[in-house]
This record gives structure tokens, sequence and C-alpha cells, in this order.
């Protein structure tokens, strides 16, 4: 990766924790608003659903992108299994 590479995901990164931050500050303030048995109009309970969803797949995804990069620089993939140190 050269270092044009490098710094666009740098700013890409720095973007991301900056969205996620309003985000979390919205989410925060909307649960304060919203009450149980509050009738929400459709629209507003639709926008809530579509960003949960969004949320938990990236969410999803970067869990599985780190749990795939720590199992990746492990020394022994099959460390503790029968097929441990057979080539």
């Amino acid at each position: 990766m050269d270092h044009d590479d490098a710094g666009a995901h740098d700013h890409e990164a720095s973007m991301a924790r900056g969205q996620l931050y309003h985000i979390a500050k919205d989410a925060l303030k909307l649960l304060d608003m919203i009450n149980k048995g509050d009738n929400l109009e459709g629209w507003v309970a639709s926008k809530i659903t579509k960003a949960k969803e969004s949320i938990s797949v990236v969410a999803d995804y970067m869990e599985s992108e780190q749990t795939v990069n720590r199992e990746s620089t492990s020394e022994d993939p099959f460390k503790g299994t029968s097929i441990e140190g057979k080539d």
C-alpha cells in the first residue's frame, strides 16, 4: 500500500468514527424522546429499523474481519486439533 492509499484509509476511518459518534449521540437523544407505548409514525419506525439493520451488518462484518485477522496471525491454526503439526 503506498502513502496515498494509507492516507485515504486514515481519512475514511476518521470520517467513519465521526459519523459513528453522531449516530450514537442521535440514538441516545431518540432513546430519551421515545417512551414505551408512544405511537410513532410508520416512516419514523421504518427509518429506525433500517438504521439498526445497517449498523448491525457493518458491526457483524467488522467483528468477523477481526476474528479472521486474529486467526490468520496465530502460529499454528491447527494447534489443539487432531491434525496438529501434520504436513
